[in-house]
């Protein structure tokens, strides 16, 4: 058993810190992002359907639905918050931010981008890291880039996760603004303006301003367009595995082979 807890605590000791922190976004491939209708909403039944998932759920009880994929030369998300049935027009946000190659950086450079869309307005930006403001975090409005999309809209009858309208939001970006790269640097934040609340991902980020946006050392990972790395995350993987062997070892029969022959 002492020899079961020692090798234990040096598998954890060899475990990267992220191991730890909010699991990864696991972006997918998909043929269908073309068919996608970039109204903010879930259209038809099967719009996001191959594209992957991931729940967002906070203490409070909120729900994000979260669907990502890429194809050809865009990112594709819809943030699907069904417990904001309130539908406060031109009030409600979302914002999604990358950093290529996931650097953390203690400040955004002016290869970090944050694509902000609002509810109920064909109103949609993207910000710049890199600004020598303060005001948003170092990030300034730029122009958009061609291809471009950020919406916000009322999802309701035809949606896979609640027929009660709601608010949704559709981005397409471009890959030419965020660069190719197997693993970015993700935040998101979406903003109910009846509750005054801002929800984030990862959720530990905590900020009093809604239009602040955390330096990047802070956001979670997003792992990968281009299928470069392992489906599941890889220390996690060897540990598990670690675990897994130490604890056949120990239950065993010993035997003698390990003597000398």
């Amino acid at each position: 058993m002492k020899k079961f807890i020692m090798m234990l605590f040096i598998a954890l000791l060899i475990l990267p810190q992220y191991a730890f922190a909010e699991k990864p976004v696991m972006i997918s491939h998909s043929e269908t992002m073309t068919n996608v209708v970039f109204d903010g909403k879930w259209t038809f039944l099967e719009e996001w359907k191959y594209s992957s998932h991931n729940i967002i759920q906070y203490d409070s009880g909120e729900i994000i639905h979260l669907r990502s994929a890429h194809q050809e030369d865009f990112v594709f998300f819809m943030i699907n918050f069904i417990s904001d049935t309130t539908l406060d027009t031109n009030m409600d946000r979302a914002t999604i931010c990358l950093e290529p190659y996931n650097e953390k950086n203690i400040k955004s450079d002016s290869n970090d981008y944050c694509f902000v869309a609002v509810f109920g307005s064909k109103s949609s930006h993207i910000l710049q890291g890199g600004s020598t403001s303060a005001i948003s975090g170092n990030f300034k409005k730029i122009f958009s880039e061609s291809g471009y999309v950020g919406i916000g809209n009322i999802s309701d009858e035809n949606d896979r996760y609640s027929k009660i309208p709601h608010v949704s939001y559709e981005f397409k970006i471009p890959t030419a603004l965020i660069n190719r790269t197997s693993e970015y640097g993700l935040y998101i934040s979406v903003f109910d303006y009846s509750s005054e609340k801002l929800f984030t991902w990862p959720k530990e980020i905590q900020q009093s301003n809604s239009f602040q946006i955390p330096n990047p050392s802070l956001w979670g990972t997003m792992i990968s367009p281009d299928k470069s790395l392992p489906e599941f995350d890889l220390p996690l993987v060897i540990l598990i595995s670690l675990i897994s062997s130490i604890i056949l070892l120990q239950k065993a029969p010993k035997t003698n082979l390990f003597k000398t022959l």
